[in-house]
Protein backbone atom coordinates (compact mmCIF):
# COMPACT_ATOMS: atom_id res chain seq x y z
CA UNK A 1 0.00 0.00 0.00
CA UNK A 2 1.63 3.39 -1.00
CA UNK A 3 2.56 5.58 1.92
CA UNK A 4 0.51 8.42 2.78
CA UNK A 5 1.59 12.19 4.39
CA UNK A 6 0.60 14.66 6.64
CA UNK A 7 1.99 17.73 6.08
CA UNK A 8 2.72 20.41 8.72
CA UNK A 9 3.51 24.12 8.29
CA UNK A 10 3.82 27.75 9.59
CA UNK A 11 3.04 30.34 7.49
CA UNK A 12 6.03 33.17 8.02
CA UNK A 13 6.01 36.77 6.74
CA UNK A 14 8.73 35.28 4.29
CA UNK A 15 6.52 32.37 2.65
CA UNK A 16 5.28 34.69 -0.14
CA UNK A 17 8.53 35.98 -2.14
CA UNK A 18 7.00 39.15 -3.15
CA UNK A 19 6.12 40.89 -0.14
CA UNK A 20 9.78 39.89 1.91
CA UNK A 21 10.13 43.34 2.36
CA UNK A 22 6.28 44.23 3.99
CA UNK A 23 6.79 41.89 7.29
CA UNK A 24 5.84 45.25 9.41
CA UNK A 25 2.51 45.57 7.47
CA UNK A 26 1.98 42.13 6.58
CA UNK A 27 -1.43 41.58 7.74
CA UNK A 28 -2.72 44.45 5.83
CA UNK A 29 -0.91 43.52 2.72
CA UNK A 30 -1.85 40.45 2.23
CA UNK A 31 -5.39 40.72 3.41
CA UNK A 32 -5.55 43.84 0.44
CA UNK A 33 -3.80 41.01 -2.12
CA UNK A 34 -6.77 38.68 -1.16
CA UNK A 35 -9.93 40.63 -1.02
CA UNK A 36 -8.50 42.37 -4.37
CA UNK A 37 -8.07 38.83 -5.73
CA UNK A 38 -4.17 39.72 -7.13
CA UNK A 39 -3.02 36.72 -5.18
CA UNK A 40 -2.50 34.58 -8.48
CA UNK A 41 0.80 36.05 -9.87
CA UNK A 42 2.89 35.65 -5.63
CA UNK A 43 5.28 33.09 -5.57
CA UNK A 44 5.51 30.62 -2.45
CA UNK A 45 8.79 30.36 -1.99
CA UNK A 46 8.87 28.10 0.70
CA UNK A 47 6.11 25.87 0.33
CA UNK A 48 5.82 25.46 -3.40
CA UNK A 49 9.27 23.83 -3.51
CA UNK A 50 8.88 21.71 -0.66
CA UNK A 51 5.40 20.07 -1.61
CA UNK A 52 6.73 19.32 -4.98
CA UNK A 53 9.68 17.46 -3.32
CA UNK A 54 6.92 15.41 -1.43
CA UNK A 55 4.50 14.96 -4.80
CA UNK A 56 7.84 13.21 -6.35
CA UNK A 57 8.17 11.19 -2.92
CA UNK A 58 4.67 9.93 -1.92
CA UNK A 59 2.76 8.07 -4.91
CA UNK A 60 -0.34 8.77 -3.03
CA UNK A 61 0.38 12.45 -2.40
CA UNK A 62 -3.61 13.69 -3.40
CA UNK A 63 -5.10 11.58 -0.75
CA UNK A 64 -2.41 13.27 1.83
CA UNK A 65 -3.88 15.65 3.80
CA UNK A 66 -1.73 19.49 4.57
CA UNK A 67 -2.57 21.82 7.73
CA UNK A 68 -0.99 25.47 7.29
CA UNK A 69 -1.16 27.67 10.69
CA UNK A 70 -1.16 31.42 10.05
CA UNK A 71 -1.39 33.71 12.98
CA UNK A 72 -4.60 35.19 13.78
CA UNK A 73 -3.63 37.44 16.80
CA UNK A 74 -6.22 38.93 19.07
CA UNK A 75 -6.25 41.80 18.62
CA UNK A 76 -4.94 41.65 15.36
CA UNK A 77 -0.77 42.03 14.83
CA UNK A 78 1.25 43.96 12.10
CA UNK A 79 2.58 40.40 11.15
CA UNK A 80 -0.11 38.08 11.56
CA UNK A 81 -0.20 35.34 8.95
CA UNK A 82 -3.96 33.77 8.74
CA UNK A 83 -4.52 36.02 4.95
CA UNK A 84 -1.26 35.19 3.66
CA UNK A 85 -2.40 31.48 4.45
CA UNK A 86 -5.72 31.38 2.48
CA UNK A 87 -3.49 33.22 -0.05
CA UNK A 88 -0.86 29.95 0.59
CA UNK A 89 -4.18 27.52 -0.01
CA UNK A 90 -5.62 28.61 -3.31
CA UNK A 91 -2.49 28.71 -4.58
CA UNK A 92 -1.65 24.98 -3.75
CA UNK A 93 -5.15 23.94 -4.85
CA UNK A 94 -4.34 25.50 -8.05
CA UNK A 95 -0.80 24.44 -8.59
CA UNK A 96 -0.76 20.84 -7.49
CA UNK A 97 -5.02 20.12 -8.36
CA UNK A 98 -6.07 19.14 -4.94
CA UNK A 99 -9.57 19.19 -3.36
CA UNK A 100 -10.62 21.73 -0.96
CA UNK A 101 -10.44 19.25 1.93
CA UNK A 102 -7.18 18.45 1.59
CA UNK A 103 -6.12 21.75 2.95
CA UNK A 104 -7.09 23.06 5.67
CA UNK A 105 -5.83 26.21 7.57
CA UNK A 106 -5.37 26.26 11.52
CA UNK A 107 -5.41 29.90 12.81
CA UNK A 108 -2.99 30.68 16.17
CA UNK A 109 -4.61 33.30 18.20
CA UNK A 110 -1.91 33.27 20.45
CA UNK A 111 1.36 35.60 20.79
CA UNK A 112 3.52 33.62 18.03
CA UNK A 113 6.49 33.93 19.57
CA UNK A 114 5.56 33.09 23.33
CA UNK A 115 7.35 30.01 24.02
CA UNK A 116 4.92 28.57 26.17
CA UNK A 117 1.72 29.26 24.56
CA UNK A 118 3.47 28.06 21.09
CA UNK A 119 4.17 24.76 23.14
CA UNK A 120 0.98 24.26 24.64
CA UNK A 121 -1.08 24.78 21.56
CA UNK A 122 1.29 22.39 19.01
CA UNK A 123 1.26 19.66 21.79
CA UNK A 124 -2.88 19.96 22.01
CA UNK A 125 -2.97 20.15 17.88
CA UNK A 126 -0.49 17.13 17.46
CA UNK A 127 -2.20 15.20 20.46
CA UNK A 128 -5.55 15.51 18.13
CA UNK A 129 -3.88 13.50 15.33
CA UNK A 130 -3.51 10.05 16.71
CA UNK A 131 -6.73 8.69 14.84
CA UNK A 132 -5.48 9.96 11.41
CA UNK A 133 -1.39 9.19 12.08
CA UNK A 134 -1.70 5.53 10.92
CA UNK A 135 0.71 3.07 10.55
CA UNK A 136 0.73 4.20 6.76
CA UNK A 137 1.19 7.43 7.33
CA UNK A 138 4.18 9.59 7.94
CA UNK A 139 3.91 13.02 9.58
CA UNK A 140 6.21 15.91 7.68
CA UNK A 141 6.71 19.12 9.70
CA UNK A 142 8.25 22.02 7.73
CA UNK A 143 10.54 24.41 9.99
CA UNK A 144 11.43 26.89 7.20
CA UNK A 145 8.39 28.96 7.94
CA UNK A 146 7.08 31.27 10.69
CA UNK A 147 8.84 31.98 14.17
CA UNK A 148 11.42 30.45 16.14
CA UNK A 149 8.70 29.93 18.88
CA UNK A 150 6.46 28.18 16.48
CA UNK A 151 9.10 26.25 14.69
CA UNK A 152 10.45 24.34 17.18
CA UNK A 153 7.41 24.32 19.57
CA UNK A 154 5.91 21.90 16.64
CA UNK A 155 9.21 20.07 16.06
CA UNK A 156 9.63 19.50 19.75
CA UNK A 157 5.59 18.24 20.34
CA UNK A 158 6.25 16.40 16.99
CA UNK A 159 9.29 14.27 18.11
CA UNK A 160 7.69 13.69 21.82
CA UNK A 161 4.77 12.16 19.97
CA UNK A 162 5.63 10.53 16.96
CA UNK A 163 9.50 9.97 17.18
CA UNK A 164 8.91 7.30 14.99
CA UNK A 165 6.95 9.18 12.15
CA UNK A 166 8.35 12.11 12.05
CA UNK A 167 10.34 13.51 9.31
CA UNK A 168 11.44 17.06 8.92
CA UNK A 169 11.68 19.74 5.58
CA UNK A 170 14.07 22.54 5.89
CA UNK A 171 14.71 25.15 2.92
CA UNK A 172 17.86 26.39 3.82
CA UNK A 173 18.51 30.22 2.81
CA UNK A 174 19.73 30.92 -0.30
CA UNK A 175 18.72 27.27 -1.72
CA UNK A 176 16.05 26.25 -3.96
CA UNK A 177 15.76 22.73 -2.89
CA UNK A 178 14.50 21.74 0.52
CA UNK A 179 16.21 18.64 2.27
CA UNK A 180 14.32 16.01 4.04
CA UNK A 181 16.40 16.15 7.72
CA UNK A 182 17.76 13.26 9.63
CA UNK A 183 17.01 13.99 13.23
CA UNK A 184 19.62 12.19 14.38
CA UNK A 185 21.68 13.91 17.62
CA UNK A 186 24.37 16.14 15.32
CA UNK A 187 21.84 17.92 13.05
CA UNK A 188 19.15 18.43 15.72
CA UNK A 189 21.72 19.41 18.30
CA UNK A 190 22.87 21.80 15.47
CA UNK A 191 19.25 23.09 15.02
CA UNK A 192 18.92 23.37 18.04
CA UNK A 193 21.83 25.85 18.87
CA UNK A 194 20.69 27.63 15.92
CA UNK A 195 17.57 28.12 17.41
CA UNK A 196 18.95 28.87 20.91
CA UNK A 197 21.02 31.52 19.61
CA UNK A 198 18.30 33.38 18.00
CA UNK A 199 16.34 32.88 20.84
CA UNK A 200 19.39 34.55 22.90
CA UNK A 201 19.94 37.42 20.59
CA UNK A 202 15.97 38.42 21.35
CA UNK A 203 16.61 38.19 25.24
CA UNK A 204 14.01 35.37 25.41
CA UNK A 205 15.85 33.93 28.11
CA UNK A 206 12.83 31.58 30.23
CA UNK A 207 12.47 29.71 26.50
CA UNK A 208 16.43 29.30 25.55
CA UNK A 209 16.48 27.82 29.01
CA UNK A 210 14.02 25.43 28.73
CA UNK A 211 15.30 24.68 25.24
CA UNK A 212 19.12 23.93 26.65
CA UNK A 213 17.68 21.58 29.46
CA UNK A 214 15.82 19.70 27.19
CA UNK A 215 18.85 18.86 24.73
CA UNK A 216 21.71 19.85 27.05
CA UNK A 217 24.10 18.80 24.50
CA UNK A 218 23.09 22.05 22.44
CA UNK A 219 25.24 24.47 24.44
CA UNK A 220 27.67 24.25 27.71
CA UNK A 221 26.29 24.03 31.48
CA UNK A 222 27.88 27.65 31.70
CA UNK A 223 25.49 29.11 29.20
CA UNK A 224 22.68 27.83 30.78
CA UNK A 225 23.83 29.79 34.12
CA UNK A 226 24.34 32.89 32.40
CA UNK A 227 21.32 32.51 31.22
CA UNK A 228 19.43 32.10 34.22
CA UNK A 229 21.42 34.95 35.51
CA UNK A 230 20.10 37.35 32.66
CA UNK A 231 16.31 35.91 33.53
CA UNK A 232 16.54 36.58 37.11
CA UNK A 233 17.99 40.06 36.42
CA UNK A 234 15.26 41.33 33.46
CA UNK A 235 12.36 40.04 36.23
CA UNK A 236 13.75 42.21 38.77
CA UNK A 237 14.37 39.04 41.03
CA UNK A 238 18.00 39.94 42.27
CA UNK A 239 18.35 37.60 45.14
CA UNK A 240 17.99 34.84 42.72
CA UNK A 241 20.49 36.11 40.65
CA UNK A 242 22.56 36.36 43.89
CA UNK A 243 22.21 32.85 44.47
CA UNK A 244 23.67 31.81 40.79
CA UNK A 245 26.24 34.33 41.28
CA UNK A 246 27.49 33.02 44.69
CA UNK A 247 27.30 29.06 43.12
CA UNK A 248 29.01 30.18 40.10
CA UNK A 249 31.02 33.44 40.73
CA UNK A 250 33.75 32.32 38.25
CA UNK A 251 31.50 32.62 35.23
CA UNK A 252 30.50 36.63 36.06
CA UNK A 253 32.58 39.70 35.25
CA UNK A 254 33.43 42.06 38.31
CA UNK A 255 31.10 44.56 36.49
CA UNK A 256 27.98 42.32 36.97
CA UNK A 257 28.97 41.47 40.15
CA UNK A 258 29.34 45.23 41.16
CA UNK A 259 25.62 46.13 39.43
CA UNK A 260 23.72 43.28 41.63
CA UNK A 261 25.65 44.07 44.77
CA UNK A 262 24.36 47.56 43.91
CA UNK A 263 20.45 46.48 43.12
CA UNK A 264 20.40 44.36 46.45
CA UNK A 265 21.53 47.25 48.85
CA UNK A 266 18.61 49.45 47.62
CA UNK A 267 16.27 47.78 49.51
CA UNK A 268 18.42 48.56 52.74
CA UNK A 269 18.90 52.37 51.49
CA UNK A 270 15.07 52.59 52.10
CA UNK A 271 15.50 51.70 55.03
CA UNK A 272 17.52 53.80 56.27
CA UNK A 273 15.21 56.12 55.10
CA UNK A 274 17.75 59.01 54.55
CA UNK A 275 18.55 60.25 50.37
CA UNK A 276 22.37 59.82 50.06
CA UNK A 277 24.56 60.22 47.15
CA UNK A 278 24.49 56.17 46.92
CA UNK A 279 20.81 56.28 46.83
CA UNK A 280 20.09 58.38 44.14
CA UNK A 281 22.62 56.67 41.61
CA UNK A 282 21.45 53.11 42.34
CA UNK A 283 17.69 54.85 41.90
CA UNK A 284 18.74 56.36 38.92
CA UNK A 285 20.27 53.06 37.06
CA UNK A 286 17.38 51.10 38.18
CA UNK A 287 14.86 52.92 36.23
CA UNK A 288 16.99 52.71 33.11
CA UNK A 289 17.05 48.97 34.14
CA UNK A 290 13.25 49.19 33.42
CA UNK A 291 13.45 51.07 30.38
CA UNK A 292 16.19 48.44 29.15
CA UNK A 293 13.39 45.80 30.22
CA UNK A 294 10.20 47.81 28.43
CA UNK A 295 12.39 47.72 25.39
CA UNK A 296 12.78 44.25 25.15
CA UNK A 297 9.15 43.78 25.55
CA UNK A 298 8.17 46.30 23.35
CA UNK A 299 10.86 43.80 20.79
CA UNK A 300 9.22 40.52 21.80
CA UNK A 301 5.46 42.04 20.92
CA UNK A 302 4.57 42.02 24.50
CA UNK A 303 2.55 45.27 24.95
CA UNK A 304 1.19 44.61 27.86
CA UNK A 305 3.84 44.37 30.28
CA UNK A 306 5.54 47.40 28.31
CA UNK A 307 2.98 49.31 29.04
CA UNK A 308 3.34 48.40 32.98
CA UNK A 309 7.27 49.30 32.64
CA UNK A 310 6.28 52.11 31.20
CA UNK A 311 3.75 53.69 33.66
CA UNK A 312 6.52 52.12 36.42
CA UNK A 313 9.22 54.75 34.88
CA UNK A 314 6.93 57.64 34.57
CA UNK A 315 6.77 57.39 38.15
CA UNK A 316 10.15 57.02 38.62
CA UNK A 317 11.02 59.76 37.04
CA UNK A 318 8.21 62.40 39.12
CA UNK A 319 9.52 60.53 42.50
CA UNK A 320 13.36 60.80 41.57
CA UNK A 321 12.92 64.77 40.74
CA UNK A 322 10.81 65.46 43.79
CA UNK A 323 12.88 63.38 45.78
CA UNK A 324 16.72 64.93 44.94
CA UNK A 325 14.98 69.01 44.98
CA UNK A 326 13.02 68.50 48.17
CA UNK A 327 15.17 66.01 50.13
CA UNK A 328 12.20 64.24 50.77
CA UNK A 329 11.69 60.49 50.87
CA UNK A 330 8.36 59.20 48.88
CA UNK A 331 8.99 55.48 49.67
CA UNK A 332 6.29 54.03 51.46
CA UNK A 333 7.02 52.64 55.17
CA UNK A 334 5.80 49.64 55.39
CA UNK A 335 3.77 49.56 52.42
CA UNK A 336 1.52 52.07 52.96
CA UNK A 337 1.98 55.45 54.63
CA UNK A 338 4.70 58.68 54.11
CA UNK A 339 5.69 59.64 57.08
CA UNK A 340 8.13 62.12 55.86
CA UNK A 341 6.02 63.40 52.58
CA UNK A 342 3.01 64.22 55.38
CA UNK A 343 5.43 65.88 57.57
CA UNK A 344 7.14 67.84 54.60
CA UNK A 345 3.55 68.36 53.11
CA UNK A 346 1.80 70.29 56.26
CA UNK A 347 4.30 73.44 56.01
CA UNK A 348 3.97 73.92 52.11
CA UNK A 349 1.88 76.98 50.95
CA UNK A 350 1.72 75.14 47.38
CA UNK A 351 0.66 71.77 48.91
CA UNK A 352 -2.72 73.85 50.78
CA UNK A 353 -3.74 75.39 47.40
CA UNK A 354 -3.61 72.66 45.58
CA UNK A 355 -5.88 70.78 48.37
CA UNK A 356 -8.26 73.28 47.92
CA UNK A 357 -8.45 73.23 44.38
CA UNK A 358 -8.66 69.21 44.18
CA UNK A 359 -11.28 69.84 47.29
CA UNK A 360 -9.45 67.41 49.45
CA UNK A 361 -8.82 68.00 53.13
CA UNK A 362 -4.91 66.75 53.42
CA UNK A 363 -2.40 65.26 50.76
CA UNK A 364 -1.05 61.86 52.43
CA UNK A 365 0.84 60.53 49.78
CA UNK A 366 2.58 61.61 46.44
CA UNK A 367 0.18 61.04 44.17
CA UNK A 368 1.27 61.40 40.55
CA UNK A 369 -0.92 64.38 39.68
CA UNK A 370 0.56 66.10 42.41
CA UNK A 371 4.01 65.57 41.77
CA UNK A 372 3.37 66.93 38.21
CA UNK A 373 1.92 70.10 39.15
CA UNK A 374 4.04 70.66 42.03
CA UNK A 375 7.52 69.98 39.77
CA UNK A 376 5.91 72.38 36.62
CA UNK A 377 4.96 75.15 39.45
CA UNK A 378 8.54 74.99 41.30
CA UNK A 379 10.96 73.40 38.84
CA UNK A 380 10.84 74.98 35.23
CA UNK A 381 14.39 72.85 34.04
CA UNK A 382 12.07 69.65 34.61
CA UNK A 383 9.56 70.89 32.03
CA UNK A 384 10.49 68.07 29.66
CA UNK A 385 10.15 65.49 32.13
CA UNK A 386 6.94 67.08 32.98
CA UNK A 387 5.77 66.89 30.01
CA UNK A 388 6.87 62.82 29.38
CA UNK A 389 4.32 62.16 32.49
CA UNK A 390 1.11 63.88 30.83
CA UNK A 391 2.25 62.23 27.64
CA UNK A 392 2.39 58.61 29.20
CA UNK A 393 -0.95 59.44 31.14
CA UNK A 394 -2.72 59.48 27.81
CA UNK A 395 -2.20 55.33 28.26
CA UNK A 396 -3.95 55.56 31.31
CA UNK A 397 -7.92 54.37 29.76
CA UNK A 398 -5.83 51.64 28.12
CA UNK A 399 -3.77 50.43 31.02
CA UNK A 400 -7.37 50.52 32.94
CA UNK A 401 -9.03 48.41 30.61
CA UNK A 402 -6.23 45.69 30.52
CA UNK A 403 -5.39 42.87 32.94
CA UNK A 404 -2.80 45.49 34.09
CA UNK A 405 -5.43 47.33 36.00
CA UNK A 406 -9.62 46.38 35.68
CA UNK A 407 -10.36 44.89 32.45
CA UNK A 408 -9.60 42.11 30.09
CA UNK A 409 -8.52 44.08 26.77
CA UNK A 410 -5.79 43.36 24.51
CA UNK A 411 -2.74 46.06 24.05
CA UNK A 412 -1.56 46.57 20.33
CA UNK A 413 1.30 48.83 18.90
CA UNK A 414 -1.61 50.33 16.88
CA UNK A 415 -3.67 50.93 20.59
CA UNK A 416 -0.67 52.46 22.47
CA UNK A 417 0.24 54.99 19.77
CA UNK A 418 -3.65 55.85 18.76
CA UNK A 419 -4.01 56.51 22.52
CA UNK A 420 -0.97 58.77 22.70
CA UNK A 421 -3.09 61.02 20.80
CA UNK A 422 -3.07 62.45 16.84
CA UNK A 423 -0.39 65.04 17.87
CA UNK A 424 1.95 62.37 18.62
CA UNK A 425 4.13 61.44 15.14
CA UNK A 426 7.60 60.37 16.67
CA UNK A 427 8.72 56.53 17.23
CA UNK A 428 7.62 55.66 20.52
CA UNK A 429 10.63 54.00 21.64
CA UNK A 430 13.48 56.87 20.07
CA UNK A 431 11.28 59.44 21.96
CA UNK A 432 10.99 57.88 25.37
CA UNK A 433 15.22 56.83 24.87
CA UNK A 434 15.84 60.58 24.00
CA UNK A 435 13.84 61.45 27.24
CA UNK A 436 15.78 59.25 29.20
CA UNK A 437 18.62 59.95 27.84
CA UNK A 438 18.26 63.96 28.68
CA UNK A 439 17.05 62.54 32.27
CA UNK A 440 20.13 60.07 33.03
CA UNK A 441 22.84 63.20 31.76
CA UNK A 442 21.41 65.76 33.56
CA UNK A 443 21.40 63.91 37.03
CA UNK A 444 24.49 62.25 36.69
CA UNK A 445 26.14 66.01 36.70
CA UNK A 446 24.09 66.97 39.48
CA UNK A 447 25.25 64.15 41.55
CA UNK A 448 28.91 64.24 40.19
CA UNK A 449 28.85 68.22 41.03
CA UNK A 450 27.97 66.70 44.51
CA UNK A 451 30.01 64.38 44.99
Amino acid sequence: MAKKFIFLTNIGTSDIKELKKEKERFFEVTKKFLKENKWENLTLGILEPEIEKLEKRYEDFPSSKIFLFGTKQEPSHSKDTIYAAEIAKRKILSRFNLDEEEIEIIPIKKNPADFDKMQAFYKDFLEGLKEILNENTDLIVSITGGTPAQNFSLLLNSIFLYPEKLKAIYLFEGQEKPKFLNINQKIFDEIIKNQIQILKENELFYPSIKLIEKWPSSFTYDEKIKLEFSSAISQFNFQKAKEILERHPRLFSETEKEKLNKYLKFPQLIKKRKLTQEYFEIYLDLILEVWKDAKRKWRQGEYTDFLGRIFRIEEGILHYIFEYETQVITQPLNGNSYPEFEKWAKNEEFVKSWCEKEKIEKLTAPSKKFLREYLEHKFSEYKSFVRLSIRIQNLSYLRNKSILAHGFEGISKDKIYHSLGDDFNQELIEWIENKLQKFKDAFKKKLSLKN
